[in-house]
């Protein structure tokens, strides 16, 4: 019978509570501590490595923007740096493999392959396009100082690690410096403000004899690619044209119209692999020197980034909702996942 009454009064002081408010239910400090934390976001830019072996991308799975490097053979991927704050991005990786340059804190540097020997070169990254040379043995960049219209770039050649750095030339807004395969030369961009005009400059490395190729043009700031053979150049232009001229500045030719983001020579000089973005996708072409134009491969939900040879294509895709990377033939075949997005976790963070 007490029991019974018990009871009673428990249902009636619970009514009552029910029916002066909603029941309110207090987490304590740890099970606050338990959430759902972000999918793995993956940088937009994974860089090849030289021979095609390896891949290096940005991802922010641990908190912040770090660099990790995967092998396309087993699919294992390392963590390379450990900068935290605004984290660090991949450029380039050296001809030998051995490192990579990368942007870390607005800041460039170099860094060993296998994570050790981290280098800032002490000036800031929004003033540098970074490139090695072939050989990796120095490092061409551009510095920009001043305001729009007067603006001043700065072409300097360094060391491979960025010091001792040589002016090569300066005048106007300067853009996109390409080696040469032999790295004898140094193409790259310079912009008339004022007139709105681009020219297409060759320099030799040691800095003499800059000379503009070909006439003035409308160009976009996207890569400068040189042939293998070192005899021609191609460039995108503003109005959607890719181009081809001779390094004498000779024999200009429209290849196509297309909207390239990026363009990789075939290793015989033949034609170009073309990738070209737009909202619903990456398509990627094989554009030969008469101006023929096969379909490969039409990737969507996420960006493309063609391999140095021009036969793989790795992709950033977020097709399912999480950002994972792909690598396959360029036309599209042999589609290997690399990563697998853990997605969102349950995230644990200490609640004193």
């Amino acid at each position: 019978m007490r029991r019974t009454a018990l009871l009673i009064l428990i249902l009636a002081a619970a009514l009552s509570a029910c029916q002066s408010g909603p029941v309110q239910i207090v987490q304590s400090k740890w099970q606050q501590a338990f959430h759902p934390c972000p999918a793995e976001s993956i940088g937009d830019f994974p860089v090849w490595s030289a021979d095609g072996a390896r891949i290096a991308y940005s991802s922010d799975r641990s908190g912040s923007k770090e660099i990790y490097v995967i092998s396309v053979d087993d699919r294992v991927s390392r963590r390379l740096t450990h900068v935290g704050g605004s984290g660090a991005t991949p450029r380039m990786w050296s001809s030998d493999g051995k490192q990579l340059l990368i942007n870390s804190q607005y800041q460039a540097g170099v860094i060993n392959a296998d994570g050790t020997g981290w280098a800032n070169m002490g000036f800031p990254t929004a003033a540098v396009n970074g490139i090695w040379s072939p050989d990796s043995s120095h490092l061409a960049f551009i510095t920009i100082v001043g305001d729009r219209p007067n603006y001043t770039g700065s072409l300097f050649v360094a060391d491979a690690n960025g010091s001792n750095p040589t002016l090569m030339f300066s005048a106007g807004w300067l853009s996109d410096p390409a080696w040469s395969p032999d790295g004898k030369q140094i193409a790259f961009q310079k912009h008339d403000v004022l007139i709105n005009k681009y020219r297409l400059m060759i320099i030799n490395a040691d800095g003499t004899n800059p000379v503009q190729i070909g006439d003035q043009f409308l160009l976009v700031e996207n890569p400068i690619r040189w042939s293998p053979d070192g005899h021609r150049l191609a460039f995108q232009s503003v109005s959607a044209e890719l181009d081809v001229i001779n390094a004498d500045g000779t024999g200009l030719m429209q290849l196509a119209t297309v909207a390239a983001s990026d363009y990789i020579w075939l290793r015989d000089g033949s034609a170009l692999v073309v990738q070209s973005s737009n909202y619903y996708g990456d398509r990627i072409e094989l554009v030969s020197l008469d101006g023929t134009i096969r379909p490969l491969a039409f990737l969507t939900g996420g960006h493309a980034v063609l391999s140095p040879d021009a036969s793989k294509v790795v992709h950033v895709s977020n097709k399912q909702g999480l950002d994972d990377l792909y690598v396959m033939n360029i036309d599209g075949t042999d589609k290997i996942r690399l990563t697998h997005n853990p997605g969102y976790n349950t995230c644990f963070d200490w609640p004193f």
